[in-house]
């Protein structure tokens, strides 16, 4: 019996030959580049001209993703939210191509409608996936766990730029 407990143990502590989980810990994308400029510019225009303040952020945010965003350059935007400085974060991706664009959206919005990917979200998670030529602009947020009256607000503006991607019940 005891022998049976010591190799279990054993086994948990041996290194795994599975290899890393996706995407391994500490590893980030790059930051997008030129071809994510037109839609990063078109949702910085549209929240200012709501009077919402917006920023490049340097912060490492990872949203759960399908695995062709998760793979993507992206470039991290937050919104100055007072009452919740936390929060206000959303992801414009680059990938290269509109057909691109399309697939990893299509896969992000099937992604988190159903299984692992759903999971992740609160119930109550409010989604906008936005197409904009060879990139995507992912915003979540959750009306139950929002501090500031403002962060359902950003939905609502995005709703403006490029084409949506509905994500199916």
């Amino acid at each position: 019996m005891w022998a049976l407990v010591a190799a279990l143990v054993a086994a948990c502590a041996a290194p795994s030959s599975r290899g890393p989980t996706y995407p391994p810990q500490g590893v980030s994308p790059p930051p997008a580049g030129e071809g994510s400029q037109a839609a990063l510019s078109q949702v910085l225009q549209a929240l200012a001209a709501a009077g919402l303040e917006a920023t490049i952020s340097t912060r490492p945010y990872r949203p759960p993703e399908a695995a062709r965003l998760a793979a993507a350059a992206r470039t991290v935007v937050q919104v100055k939210l007072p009452s919740d400085p936390e929060r206000g974060l959303l992801a414009v991706y680059e990938l290269g191509s509109s057909a691109a664009a399309r697939a990893a959206a299509e896969e992000q919005a099937a992604y988190i409608a159903t299984g692992p990917g759903r999971i992740q979200f609160p119930p109550d998670a409010r989604f906008a996936i936005r197409l904009v030529g060879s990139s995507v602009v992912f915003f979540t947020w959750s009306p139950g766990s929002a501090s500031d009256p403002r962060t359902g607000d950003i939905a609502t503006v995005l709703a403006s730029v490029g084409t949506e991607v509905p994500v199916g019940a």
